[in-house]
């Protein structure tokens, strides 16, 4: 029989093997977590090789949803994503974010992560992003998974899975939305999509990835600097077909100068008035025509020659070397590795030099001092042309101008051109007949000088198709109206370094409407559906600087709402346009109509279609006059006499018909 009094005892006994049990049992559970989290050897898959090899550009950062909240407040950003093009970039950032930030639970688990987007052309108009995060540890828990199915289960997305190539692969349809993301956790990483295909790409990369294990991306990845909202990776080998899918646009010129870069790494920054990426960009093994690796070869110079550029700027393209015969020299190496291209080159070079009789390296390349430069102006006052200049640093002004007075006097010998240099202001306006001398030393860019004149301003050659843009320039060095002396430039300039392998600086507000002449109809239909994504941006810059094997890579970007301009912004100066004067002609437009032959004056609207058209005589008008409505219908008909009306003036209104005439004679009206 059992005495009563041993119940307490083995009460107590029980309760304490209880407890032992358990406490074992915990620390023993505790022991596998700490084993398999911390201890056990661990065999992680990079990030990198999940990501297809068709990506675009990747972004990628360790604390994705507070820099994602830094950057969706700031004004480039809330301006942005109101347009059209940025409607679905929003609507799967925000999705995204709403998903990772549902469950408490599952951002304890996870933590701060690393996370990469690529962006990915999924069909011919269309596009989409992958995103890969790198839960490290927390990938060995299989509590995980069941963690994410009822999370989104909870989150009222009807839940499905497959299998791809051994891996579970997850279908979130939301009924509301209609939309269906993708999700597979894939050795350490959690990757989804709103495309299906792009997850099967990313678990079919990890067998046999491309991106990871490229030499050129592990180069350029391990230049870029830390800091920063994201680093953003540029895959130039798919670049085209997403800058056709978003513009619209497919321009040979364009891809001709990004074809020979393999990535950029660029660490990103943001805030309310300017975007700026600083990074590296490299080059890959390209054999055609680039001056990209000759550049690179050739060392880097100031950028000066915004010191002569007129105000009217609207694009600007700055090469720097350090000298001009061994840039040359350069040139012929890339050129050599494609016989078609060097024979073409050489061919050429000979050409010049046979027919005119000179020797371009000792009569051109001597003088230079490595800096030139291709401009764009709005129209000045003379003309209503696209307005294109080369503006070269001399080394030596006189040597320079001997050595150009030797190649026009060859010209002159050799060639049935004849032109007498004019003189305006102490400055002589020549002519070399070189069709195709500039494209053959420094690129397709400066195709568009066949027959240039040139002058001499300050230290540097200027070269233009037009006498006009020539004059107008050398009117707005001498009224110190230069791009130098621009406040807005100044300020934009000090972004960049000093010295550069390529500069490129744009104006858009003064840019967007030239490019209506330079592109097809099409393409400029796709510009103006994306003028809002150019606009809000009024400078922007680009530059390359030679630094070893790379180029050192910098973008900058000042953000102003369109419209929403200060009036000191408004306040900019201009040329003074001579059509807006109803008596006389300035000096300068004189001198254009007398010396060049011009004898009709046109006026201009805004828009480029004829304002009125003015027989010019010595300056002044004389002789018959028009004027047009905005659509291009007669408005007035008359004459002038020394500059005053005379006879018949008639007047129609929009319909073409006659309301009313009027007789003068000596600049009096007659009742």
């Amino acid at each position: 029989m059992e005495n009563n009094s041993d119940r307490p005892v083995k009460k107590k006994r029980t309760k304490t093997i209880v407890f032992g049990t358990l406490l074992i049992a915990v620390l023993a559970f505790a022991a596998y977590i700490v084993y398999n989290i911390y201890l056990r050897p661990d065999n992680f898959l990079r990030q990198i090789y999940l990501i297809p090899k068709d990506a675009i550009y990747i972004l990628e950062t360790d604390d994705p949803i507070n820099n994602w909240h830094k950057f969706t407040k700031s004004k480039p950003w809330q301006y942005l994503r109101e347009q059209q093009k940025m409607e679905e970039i929003d609507r799967l950032a925000d999705k995204t974010d709403s998903i990772l930030q549902a469950n408490k639970t599952l951002l304890d688990l996870l933590g701060k992560r690393n996370l990469l987007i690529s962006a990915h052309v999924t069909r011919k108009s269309d596009y989409d992003y992958l995103f890969v995060v790198d839960v490290k540890k927390a990938s060995k828990l299989e509590s995980l998974k069941n963690q994410l199915e009822i999370l989104f289960k909870a989150g009222d997305f009807q839940v499905t899975q497959r299998k791809f190539k051994g891996e579970s692969v997850y279908e979130l349809y939301d009924p509301i939305e209609r939309t269906t993301l993708y999700l597979a956790i894939v050795g350490n990483h959690l990757i989804c999509s709103y495309t299906g295909l792009l997850v099967e790409k990313s678990i079919t990369e990890k067998d046999d990835p491309f991106i990871g294990r490229d030499l050129y991306y592990l180069d350029v990845e391990q230049k870029v600097p830390n800091g920063g909202l994201c680093k953003i990776y540029i895959n130039y080998r798919n670049l085209d077909s997403y800058l056709t899918m978003l513009t619209g646009i497919s321009d040979p010129d364009i891809n001709n100068i990004y074809r020979p870069l393999s990535y950029s790494g660029l660490q990103f920054m943001a805030s309310d008035d300017r975007l700026s990426l600083k990074g590296y960009t490299g080059l890959n093994d390209s054999t055609d025509d680039s001056y990209l690796p000759a550049l690179l070869r050739s060392g880097s110079r100031p950028i000066t020659a915004q010191k002569v550029l007129s105000v009217r700027t609207a694009f600007y393209a700055d090469m720097g070397f350090d000298d001009p015969v061994q840039f040359i020299r350069n040139v012929e190496s890339v050129l050599e590795k494609d016989k078609e291209a060097y024979d073409t080159f050489k061919k050429n070079w000979d050409l010049i030099e046979k027919k005119l009789k000179i020797d371009i390296r000792k009569n051109f390349l001597s003088w230079m001092d490595g800096e030139v430069a291709f401009a764009q102006h709005t129209p000045g006052s003379l003309d209503r042309q696209n307005e294109f200049v080369v503006v070269i640093k001399m080394k030596n002004k006189n040597d320079a101008i001997k050595n150009l007075n030797f190649i026009e006097e060859a010209i002159r010998k050799n060639t049935p051109v004849k032109f007498k240099t004019i003189e305006y202001e102490g400055y002589g306006i020549h002519f070399l007949e070189m069709k195709g001398f500039f494209r053959l030393l420094f690129g397709k860019m400066f195709d568009k000088l066949n027959k240039p004149y040139y002058t001499i301003i300050d230290d540097y050659a200027v070269f233009s198709n037009s006498t006009a843009t020539l004059l107008s320039m050398i009117e707005d060095y001498r009224m110190g109206q230069t791009l130098e002396k621009d406040n807005d430039f100044k300020r934009f300039i000090k972004e960049f370094n000093s010295k550069s392998s390529v500069f490129v600086y744009t104006n858009t507000k003064k840019f967007f409407p030239l490019a209506r002449d330079l592109v097809s109809p099409a393409n400029w239909s796709g510009l103006q559906d994306n003028q809002n994504f150019v606009l809000c941006f009024p400078q922007t810059g680009f530059q390359l600087t030679g630094e070893n094997e790379m180029f050192d890579t910098r973008w900058f970007g000042e953000f102003d709402i369109p419209g929403e301009e200060t009036e000191d912004e408004d306040m900019e100066t201009e040329t003074v346009n001579f059509a807006e004067r109803e008596d006389t002609l300035q000096n300068l437009e004189r001198f254009y109509l007398e010396k060049f032959g011009k004898n009709v004056y046109t006026e201009f609207y805004e828009d480029g279609n004829i304002k009125s058209k003015s027989e010019i005589s010595k300056g002044i008008k004389n002789g018959k006059y028009q004027a047009f409505y905005p659509d291009g219908k007669l408005q007035v008909n008359g004459k002038f006499k020394n500059n005053r009306k005379t006879g018949t003036w008639n007047y129609f209104d929009e319909d073409g018909k006659l309301v009313r005439k009027e007789k003068w004679k000596d600049g009096q009206l007659k009742e």
